[in-house]
C-alpha cells in the first residue's frame, strides 16, 4: 500500500513481491499446483503479462486451478488490471478455504484501502498477521493504514476544535508522514 493516489501504480510495485511470496508458499504450494504451470504464471505477472496470467490460469485442469497459489495469482492478476470487485471475491473465497494463509487478507486490504476504507482494511490487516504474525507486507501495509486512519481522524479534529493548536501540530507531523507513504523515497 505504498502509495495511495492511484491503485495501478501500487499494484504493479507489488506483483513481483506477491508472486514471489507466493511462490514459497508452503501449504498447497508450487509441487501441488505443479511447478511448471506455477512458475510460467508467475513469469507472466511478473513481467505484466497479467491477461495472458488470466488465460494460463483459466486453461488448466481444474484440480490446479484450485490450488491456494494458482488462486492467489488469479485475485493478483484481476487486482493487476483494476478488477477489484472480481478480486475481492476471488480473496474472499481464498481466504474461506485457506485462513492460515496471509496473503488473501493482505490483498482485500490493499483493495479497501484504494477505496478510502481504512477500518477495514485494518481490520483484514490484523487477519493477515493472526495467519502469519511476521507477514512483512502486511506489518508494513498496517502502519500505512494507521497514518492514513491519523490523518482522518486529526483532520475531523480540526475541523469540529479549529483552535485546538495541539491538534494543528499533531495534523501537520501526520500529514507529512502520510505524504512519504504516499511517495516513498525512489530505492537506489
Amino acid at each position: 500500500m505504498r502509495t495511495f493516489n492511484t491503485f495501478n501504480e501500487r499494484i504493479a510495485s507489488r506483483i513481483a513481491f506477491l508472486c514471489l511470496a507466493a511462490m514459497t508458499m508452503t501449504a498447497g504450494g508450487a509441487a501441488a499446483a505443479g511447478t511448471n504451470e506455477a512458475e510460467d504464471v508467475a513469469v507472466l505477472l511478473q513481467s505484466g503479462r497479467y491477461q495472458e496470467a488470466l488465460n494460463r490460469i483459466d486453461a488448466l485442469p481444474e484440480e490446479s486451478r484450485n490450488q491456494p497459489q494458482i488462486r492467489l495469482y488469479r485475485g493478483t492478476a484481476l487486482m493487476a488490471q483494476d478488477r477489484q470487485a472480481e478480486a475481492l471475491r476471488a480473496f474472499e473465497a481464498l481466504a474461506a478455504d485457506h485462513p492460515e494463509m496471509p496473503e488473501p487478507f493482505n490483498n482485500m486490504a490493499v483493495i479497501q484501502a484504494a477505496n478510502g476504507q481504512y477500518g477495514e482494511a485494518r481490520l483484514l490487516l490484523r487477519q493477515s498477521l493472526r495467519a502469519d504474525a511476521g507477514y512483512s507486507v502486511a506489518l508494513e501495509n498496517i502502519g500505512d493504514v494507521y497514518v492514513k486512519l491519523a490523518n482522518q481522524t486529526y483532520a475531523r479534529l480540526r475541523t469540529l476544535d479549529p483552535n485546538r493548536k495541539s491538534a494543528k501540530a499533531r495534523h501537520e507531523a501526520v500529514q507529512k508522514v502520510a505524504r512519504l507513504v504516499d511517495h516513498p523515497p525512489k530505492a537506489r
